[in-house]
Order: C-alpha cells, then structure tokens, then sequence
C-alpha cells in the first residue's frame, strides 16, 4: 500500500487545479466569450457522473489492483490494452501543466530567459519528482496542498474585487451547438479523476476504496472553477484571449494599496507548485502504464533480480518519456496558442474515449470480476463444509490453510 486517502485527495485535487486555471479559460474565451464558464459547468458535472463510476470501480476492485482487475477478468491483451490508453492519456496531461509554467516564465515573468534552456530545467525537475515513486508523490501533496488551494483562493478573491461579474450576462443568447463543440475540442483538460484508477489496490485504510469526500471535493472544485472564469471575463471581456494565463492576470487590477507592485506574484509563484506536482505525476504514472504494458506489472512476490531489472526498465521509460516532452516543448509548443491548438485537435477523441468511455467499460469489468470472486469464495466455502472433505484432523488443517490462502489471494491480500 502507497496511499492513504488524504493524499490520494490532495493529489486529484491538485491535478485537477493545475492546468485548467491557467491557459485553458483564455483559449475558451477566444470561442464563446462570456458563456465560456458553462465549460467549466458541464464537463466539470461530467467530470463528477464519471467520478461516482470510478468510485464504484474502486469498491469492486476493494485491494485488487486496476491492472491485475482487468487482466483476470478479460485476459493479458485486455488489459494491455486498457493500460496503454491510460499512458497516452497520462502523457498529453502532463504536458499541460508544463507548458502552462514554462509559459509563465519563458513569456510572462522573464521574456529574455532561454526557452530551450529553461525546458531542460523544468525536465529535470519532473523527471526527479517522479523518480521518486507514488508514495513520495503522495507526502509532497500533503506538504504543499494548503499552500496551492490558499493562493488560488487568495488570487480568486483579489479578482473578484475589481471585477464586474454582470458582464458573464445575459445567458439566454448562448450558442448551444458552439458550446459543445467546444466541450468536445477541450475535453483532454477534463477527467482527472482517471488517475484514481491508478491508485486502486495501493490505497491504505479500510477496504482501500473511497468515499464521499472526493466526490465533493470534485463538485465543489467544478463550482469555483466556474466563478474563476467569470471573475476572470469580468476583468478582460473581449481581451481576454490575450492573456495567456488566468493565474497570473486575474488579480492583476488588485495592488492591495500597496506602492511596491504586486505582491500577488508571491501567490502566482506559490501556486505553480501545482504544476510541477501535476506534471510529475501525471509522467510518473504514463511510465508506469508503459511499462505494465511491455513487462506486466509488478508484484509484491516477483524475486529481486526481477525487480531490479523491472525498476531499470521504468528509469529508461521514465528517461524517453521526459525527452519526449521535451521535444514537444521545444518544437511544437514554442508558439503556445498554435501548439495547443493542434494538441487539443489530435487529442479530441483520445479524451472521449478515456474520460466517457472507459469508466464505463471499466465498472462493467469490476462488476464481473466481483461476481467471479463471490462465485468462488462461496464454492470455497461450501467445500470447507463438506464432512468428507473434513474427515481428520491432518486433512482439516490442511484444508483451512489452504482454504485461508485462497481467500485472502481472492481479496487482493496476495500480489
């Protein structure tokens, strides 16, 4: 177990925060201006539909991990297969959160700085905090989770007293068919309850599934996002699709009587630990979905040389992968809104696919596979009782070791 359940929280939350408040409400309102928040609104209660079947999948699985779930239920392809939409999907989300703060420095705090010079320096951060593993990445979510939800709050409210919120209005005039197509071009910044599927079978406490408060904290999170972009519009209207980044402009009127500048940036700086989090996990569970799909995944019985040569191989994916973004960075995403622009063109379907589809398909398997596992503990069970099956007493010790093993390898108990 790698988790408990604050921080598997703390860590949707922050994954969830970090790229949809900074470029996204600015490519939004280049489409629909001021009815952009009803993005935010409907994929966000999408977002929580989905949720609620991953949350069932959760309960299925009990300590049973995604993985090891879909491989006994529809076999080694199926799950190799479920796995490498997963890393792709993984891989193009941490991309966001990188280039949203490599935005912020390369093009907003320091112009002159050396784009390709800076990437490499972000890289090696990432690629750092995500050699780390799950279980670091969990205590580093702990550690900074106050500090990002505070200044973004802090930021909120500093945007919200100079702007003027009636200009969102009126809404009777939204174009409906304009604002799904821009619900479906933009869906890849959606779904990051997914990363939950990763932490199924590795969260401690209990059973290991979880509960109402991340339901809520989802539902809550998709309220004021929402109010984020109309602070956000009520400040630049039409202009708003010239700033690139919402973090970084929505207080940007509040100088708090102050006569030393924004002291805000403080706040902006605090929160791009968001990113970097955001980042790190998402390249740290595509290299572990990469390399479930290549070697299978590991397992707490696999002997020492094996994991020694599968804890290799998961430095070298995690190695190419941080190359890779690099090379998008450098050469796709320099020029930030046409990069993104073709990002969100290729990745349309990728997210219909992994955000709508999936826990669907997903929740339809755990299903099968709790009744595969209630099947065989009572035929267990019924064979535990049978009086010739208990004839003496060498038999009878035997039988409930046995008996024992089986049960608890049934339950996930056993890797």
């Amino acid at each position: 177990m790698l988790l408990t359940k604050r921080q598997t929280l703390f860590l949707v939350v922050i994954c969830l925060l970090a790229s949809k408040v900074q470029r996204l409400p600015s490519l939004i309102s280049t489409d629909l201006g001021r009815h952009g928040y009803f993005v935010f609104l409907i994929m966000g209660m999408i977002d929580f539909v989905m949720l609620l079947l991953c949350l069932g999948f959760n309960k299925l699985a009990g300590k049973t991990t995604t993985y090891e779930l879909t491989q006994k239920t529809g076999g080694a392809f199926y799950s190799k297969l479920i796995f490498l939409l997963f890393a792709i999907y993984f891989l193009f989300n941490s991309i966001l959160p990188y280039e949203a703060v490599h935005d912020l420095f390369g093009n907003i705090l320091f112009d002159h700085l050396s784009w390709p010079l800076y990437s490499v320096v972000l890289g090696l951060t990432i690629f750092f905090i995500a050699s780390k593993g799950l279980k670091n990445m969990g205590r580093l979510a702990e550690v900074f989770f106050y500090i990002i939800v505070l200044s973004f709050l802090m930021l909120l409210i500093l945007g919200a007293s100079t702007s003027n919120l009636r200009l969102t209005l009126p809404v009777c005039d939204i174009d409906g068919e304009l604002l799904v197509q821009i619900c479906f071009k933009y869906n890849i910044w959606f779904g990051d309850f997914i990363i939950i599927y990763m932490f199924v079978g590795k969260i401690k406490q209990d059973d290991g599934s979880l509960g109402w408060p991340v339901a809520v904290a989802i539902l809550v999170a998709t309220l004021v996002l929402t109010f984020a972009y109309m602070v956000f519009y009520g400040l630049y209207q039409e202009i708003s699709g010239e700033q690139n980044s919402l973090i970084s402009a929505i207080s940007q009127f509040a100088l708090l009587g102050l006569d030393i500048g924004r002291v805000d940036w403080f706040l902006v700086l605090f929160f791009q630990f968001a990113a970097v989090i955001s980042s790190s996990t998402y390249l740290l569970l595509a290299s572990k979905c990469f390399l479930a799909v290549f070697l299978g995944e590991e397992k707490a019985s696999d002997k020492a040389d094996i994991k020694r040569k599968k804890l290799v191989c998961f430095y070298v994916v995690l190695t190419l992968l941080t190359a890779l973004i690099y090379f998008l960075d450098i050469f796709i995403f320099k020029s930030n809104q046409e990069g993104v622009a073709l990002m969100a063109s290729f990745t349309k379907w990728l997210g219909v696919a992994v955000v709508f589809v999936l826990p669907v398909i997903l929740l339809i398997t755990a299903s099968v596979f709790a009744k595969k596992r209630k099947k065989q503990e009572k035929n267990l069970q019924n064979r535990f009782k049978n009086l010739s099956f208990l004839k003496n007493s060498k038999k009878t010790t035997k039988a409930s070791v046995l008996l024992e093993k089986k049960l608890r390898k049934l339950e996930g108990g056993e890797k």
